[in-house]
């Protein structure tokens, strides 16, 4: 396998003034987030100088040629503050526009090009009988109908121990952090009804998690501290997602990890 990358793309980069780097890196996560098929590129970095180098965003085809004749209009358009850079190292970046798929091309487009992520390939999940998945697809579609024109994201914890066994739902949440939220739900109706004993504390233990979109890393979280079996959605999150891009329900350094199905939930 060559060690080059087989496609390239231009960014901006500019070297951010120490002490509004944190400042600028928050600014662009939230509202210039590079999307999930440049999640590999590392954001920020510190060269051998110790200057702070920020990758802004991809080049427009409207930026100019010349950036550092035109640099406020390049930062106009992305809304960054003229305070939180030096304007004048404003300058294209060739950067690689695929994910390094092994250890050597990690460190060598990092060393030569931009430092990037590399994220060994997960396994995939266990391939779901055929009556999981047409009562999976029924579950994922009656969130979605619930939801419907709106933005709102929906969740549900249900028990289903076997394949052929009709899935229970525990409970249902729309909202803002809904996978979070129905999961803490579903721990107390269990410490209710329970009294601590078949699902102690927090623990949601082989029950499966529905949610219309990709949870965030912070709802993905919850879904392995509470001991969460598998987890099913529709809609992916390229900007917060903690499944696809960040990949938090396989982290090794974990001690507890759960299968993730989206959308052709038998592929």
């Amino acid at each position: 396998m060559s060690l080059e990358p087989e496609r390239h793309v231009e960014v901006w980069v500019i070297q951010a003034i120490p002490r509004h780097a944190e400042q600028l890196l928050r600014y662009l996560s939230s509202s210039v987030p590079l999307g999930r098929e440049l999640a590999h590129l590392k954001r920020g970095h510190r060269d051998s100088t110790g200057a702070v180098n920020v990758l802004l965003a991809l080049v427009s085809a409207d930026d100019p040629e010349v950036p550092n004749r035109n640099a406020h209009a390049v930062l106009e358009r992305l809304g960054v503050a003229r305070e939180w850079v030096h304007t004048a190292t404003l300058r294209r970046c060739v950067v690689p526009a695929v994910a390094p798929r092994t250890g050597l091309q990690s460190q060598h487009w990092s060393r030569t090009l931009w430092p990037v992520i590399y994220r060994p390939e997960a396994p995939e999940p266990p391939i779901l009988a055929e009556t999981e998945v047409g009562t999976a697809l029924e579950l994922l579609e009656r969130l979605e109908h619930e939801t419907q024109g709106t933005d709102v994201n929906a969740a549900l914890v249900v028990r289903w121990p076997l394949p052929s066994a009709p899935a229970q739902v525990i409970c249902s949440v729309q909202g803002p952090h809904a996978p979070l939220r129905c999961i803490d739900e579903a721990s107390r109706i269990f410490r209710d009804r329970d009294n601590g004993e078949e699902h102690p504390h927090y623990m949601l233990t082989g029950l499966d998690l529905f949610t219309v979109r990709e949870p965030c890393v912070c709802c993905a979280m919850a879904a392995t501290h509470s001991r969460i079996r598998r987890l099913f959605f529709i809609h992916p999150d390229a900007s917060f997602g903690g499944i696809l891009r960040v990949g938090v329900h396989r982290l090794k350094a974990l001690n507890h990890r759960y299968e993730a199905y989206q959308r052709q939930l038998a592929s």
